[in-house]
């Protein structure tokens, strides 16, 4: 017996190519351009404008109307500003602190102050600053901590 199914078509994977040679030599078909194309040979841009001019003078027609017929020539008709923005990402590190030179008192009088700063998104924080604690941290009992 002979098998009467379609086989199934196999489908191209990474290792189908050797290395640096493309799947697809011609890149995407251009078959977009052509309607483009006819309709900028067609229409006159000056009609377009005169007719969306005529719909936003009419005010006989809806505000949101007239707006819409003079979206594409404000969207079209004015440069946009660049939306891409660089921003410098370096950082500087604060050195490390030897913290065998700082007595318990300074490292506790430090935690306190840690502890004394509201929370990122906290706006109604009504804990007076000595009751502010972090979870499950306590404080050094002597000098080997």
């Amino acid at each position: 017996m002979t098998d009467q199914r379609a086989k199934k078509p196999k489908l191209a994977t990474p290792a189908s190519w050797k290395p640096g040679v493309s799947g697809n030599p011609n890149g995407r078909p251009r078959t977009g351009l052509a309607f483009a194309e006819r309709v900028r040979e067609r229409v006159d841009p000056d009609l377009v404008i005169n007719l969306a001019m005529r719909v936003a003078d009419d005010e006989s027609m809806p505000a949101d109307a007239r707006l819409s017929a003079l979206w594409p020539l404000i969207d079209r008709g004015f440069v946009k500003p660049p939306t891409a923005s660089t921003i410098d990402l370096t950082t500087t590190r604060t050195p490390e602190r030897d913290w065998t030179s700082v007595s318990v008192d300074e490292r506790r009088a430090l935690l306190e102050r840690i502890r004394s700063v509201p929370t990122i998104g906290t706006t109604t924080d009504t804990t007076q600053p000595s009751e502010r604690r972090l979870p499950n941290a306590p404080l050094p009992e002597d000098d080997t901590v």
